[in-house]
């Protein structure tokens, strides 16, 4: 039976980081073009995210480990005035703690 390095090592390839090992990056990374994660992913400290974050398939989550004050933080998020909106009426479900908040949007603004 052959050895393989994959076995011991996460290996860079010709496309980038191909092992189904578990990989730790310590200080600064830039991952750049489109990266795929699967399973569960966790990220610390600050991490920037340039362009679009995309989430595929059902129950896909966005969570905080914190709490109130230390709970996680949403900024700069669009927004604009309520007026000549139309479209489908959706709700956006958001869990604070266990409790459950409803927002009401719709498709397009006129």
């Amino acid at each position: 039976m052959a050895i393989l390095i994959e076995d011991h090592l996460p290996v860079v390839k010709h496309n980038g980081f191909n092992t189904a090992k578990s990989v730790a990056f310590s200080g600064a990374a830039t991952l750049s073009g489109t990266n795929t994660f699967s399973g569960t992913n966790n990220l610390t400290g600050t991490t920037t995210i340039t362009g679009d974050l995309g989430f595929t398939g059902t129950g896909n989550a966005v969570s905080f480990a914190g709490t109130g004050v230390s709970g996680g933080v949403l900024t700069n998020l669009y927004n604009t005035a309520s007026s000549a909106l139309s479209g489908t009426q959706m709700d956006i479900k958001v869990l604070i703690g266990t409790v459950p908040f409803y927002f009401t949007v719709y498709q397009t603004k006129a």
